[in-house]
């Protein structure tokens, strides 16, 4: 299987020319596409793997060998995340995917919480902290990273949070005046 090398080729991290709205509610010239990331079948395959090996390590690791990972449950988190845990779930033998968030931490049963790209964690914010966090990418910037459990890859790329405003091209589309018109200050 041959990939691309350019990570710009790839189609999954694109620069646009004007300031985009992040889920994050951020905003940058940045984005990561967390559909062309899954839809590149060789970054699936190999998160997935990376996955695997996480949470069948994760017992150890946490320096509690009582943990069930015969079983794990996956969820998503929406809309990132949902493919992600079911692609997971269906080539981990044993995973149980969830459709609602559901903590058993109280029977030593931690819930992976799976999400495509975070920049600033507020995806996570609904969940308990200390719940095991799957991320493809973690976008780096000047504000704290999120932590998570396992990423693929941190990649820093800058974001501002609501410090510039946002423009949205259709209502500037809209608002446009056709040329040659006159307008204020012509």
């Amino acid at each position: 299987m041959s990939y691309k090398v350019n990570m710009l080729d790839a189609g999954w991290l694109q620069h646009h020319g004007k300031t985009v709205r992040l889920h994050s509610g951020a905003t940058s010239d940045w984005l990561v596409n967390g559909r062309e990331l899954f839809d590149d079948p060789f970054v699936r395959q190999i998160v997935l793997d990376k996955w695997w090996y996480t949470v069948w390590m994760y017992g150890g690791r946490q320096g509690n060998h009582n943990l069930d990972m015969a079983e794990p449950r996956i969820y998503g988190i929406p809309t990132g995340g949902t493919r992600w845990a079911e692609a997971f779930a269906k080539n981990y033998p044993g995973a149980v995917l969830l459709n609602q968030y559901k903590d058993m931490r109280h029977q030593n049963q931690p819930t992976f919480l799976v999400d495509d790209v975070t920049t600033t964690g507020a995806s996570f914010d609904e969940f308990p902290y200390d719940e095991p966090r799957l991320v493809v990418v973690r976008r780096l910037s000047k504000y704290p990273a999120p932590w998570v459990t396992s990423k693929w890859m941190d990649v820093f790329l800058p974001i501002d949070k609501h410090e510039e405003p946002f423009v949205d091209d259709k209502e500037v589309e809209r608002t446009a005046k056709p040329r040659g018109s006159k307008g204020d200050g012509e």
